[in-house]
């Protein structure tokens, strides 16, 4: 799970770079949009593209805190985690 004070962390840098870069973020527990962005593939392969396969149960964090929105809002385009040694689904993701 990703901590509040990391996603802080991750506002500052925005804050304080002020240049809009865009970002990666590297962590070993999968938000929960992981697993709908997998969903959404199932449901609709041809808006979601994906390769990969997922083969355990993504084993996310217990609760929605807000993770994604943050990456989101400050510039992250793409994320990896590690969790699950046996899943190698890639996304391509967006939340409409």
């Amino acid at each position: 799970m990703i901590h509040l004070n990391q996603l802080e962390h991750i506002k500052n840098i925005n804050i304080n770079e002020g240049d809009n870069a865009p970002g990666f973020a590297f962590y070993h527990i999968p938000v929960r949009k992981y697993v709908n962005a997998y969903e959404a593939h199932l449901d609709n392969p041809n808006k979601y593209k994906a390769s990969g396969e997922m083969r355990d149960n993504a084993g996310c964090g217990y609760m929605n805190n807000g993770a994604y929105a943050c990456m989101k809002e400050n510039g992250i385009i793409g994320s990896f985690v590690g969790h699950s040694h046996r899943n190698d689904i890639d996304i391509d993701y967006f939340d409409d």
